[in-house]
Formats: C-alpha cells, sequence, structure tokens
C-alpha cells in the first residue's frame, strides 16, 4: 500500500469515505506502477515461502506490519498484500491466500516523493476532476477553451504527472 487513507488525511480534506480514499489510492498506486513500469522493489528484502492456511513460512522475519510485499513465481497468488501479523514463524496479508509453495516474496517501498505526488494527484481528483480538460470558462456569454489533450498523462495534466519522470523504467 503507497499509503493508507488515513495517512491522506493528514494532508487533504475530504468528505469521502475512508474506504472510498483507500479505493483511489490503491487505484492510483496500480496506475503508477504500470505507467513507470517500476514495481519499486526491495530486492535486498527478498524471500521464498510457503502458504500453509494462510501464514507465509519463512526461515527469517524480515517484514513487519504494515509492509507491502508482491507475490510473484505463484499460480494463485500474484499480486500485492499488505502484512498485517507477524511471528516467529511467519507472517499473514490482509487478503486471503491459497495454499502454495515457494512463493517469491518481495518488500515494496515507495519513496516519499511518489507518495506527496499522489496526495497531489488526488487532491486534483477531489477538486477539478468534473473540470478536467476545461483551461478557461467564462460566464458571461459563457464561453469555454479546452486544454489540448496532448498535455495530459493518465487522466492528469502533465505537470501533476512530472514527478514520475525520474522512476520510469525502459520497457522491453
Amino acid at each position: 500500500m503507497i499509503m493508507s487513507a488515513e495517512w491522506l488525511r493528514q494532508f487533504v480534506t475530504s468528505e469521502e469515505s475512508d474506504e472510498l480514499l483507500q479505493f483511489r489510492i490503491d487505484s492510483l498506486e496500480l496506475l503508477i506502477r504500470r505507467y513507470t513500469n517500476n514495481n519499486f522493489q526491495k530486492r535486498f528484502y527478498r524471500k521464498t515461502a510457503d502458504i500453509i492456511s494462510g501464514l507465509f513460512i519463512i526461515d527469517e522475519p524480515i517484514f513487519k506490519v504494515g509492509d507491502t510485499i508482491q507475490i510473484s513465481n505463484s499460480k494463485y497468488n500474484e499480486g500485492l498484500y499488505n502484512v498485517t501479523l507477524v511471528n516467529d514463524i511467519g507472517f499473514k496479508v490482509d487478503d486471503e491466500v491459497r495454499d502454495e509453495n515457494e512463493v517469491l516474496i518481495t518488500k515494496i517501498v515507495y519513496p516519499i516523493d511518489i507518495k506527496m505526488g499522489v496526495v497531489n494527484l488526488i487532491k486534483w481528483d477531489l477538486l477539478n476532476r468534473d473540470k478536467a480538460g476545461i483551461e478557461t470558462e467564462i460566464i458571461s456569454r459563457h464561453h469555454v477553451t479546452y486544454r489540448d489533450i496532448s498535455l495530459a498523462s493518465m487522466g492528469y495534466p502533465n505537470e501533476l504527472v512530472a514527478f514520475l519522470k525520474p522512476y520510469m523504467k525502459a520497457r522491453f
């Protein structure tokens, strides 16, 4: 998870429920990962684990509660999860997982500028999404000028997504 709705509320005032804000955050996280072709993996924090009854069994506990992990090399459980419980033999995550052997688990870490960029995108969403594409609007005699569509990326103005440029990875 790039951030929680609770953390976001430090910077954004909204009448939306925490569930809806969390849905927006999670959607932006996936969009940013796809757009940049960057998984933000901390490869030093990578382990192979077996999953038994929802518990990830690992030889040494390197993850803590609140960490975001990515499961790969899995038939059933690939994706992003958040660690919710840690004990001596392993950990549990926030979603249901199927039993499986030898899945690869990697910690995901987002830099603070990515987090603040997401805050700015959500602020823009809440304040301007209904006016997307409008550059100027004059009320008397009602005149509207629309923004050039080529000046937008991911459905946001280019100036709002410029923070992603240093994190872009080449696609092959």
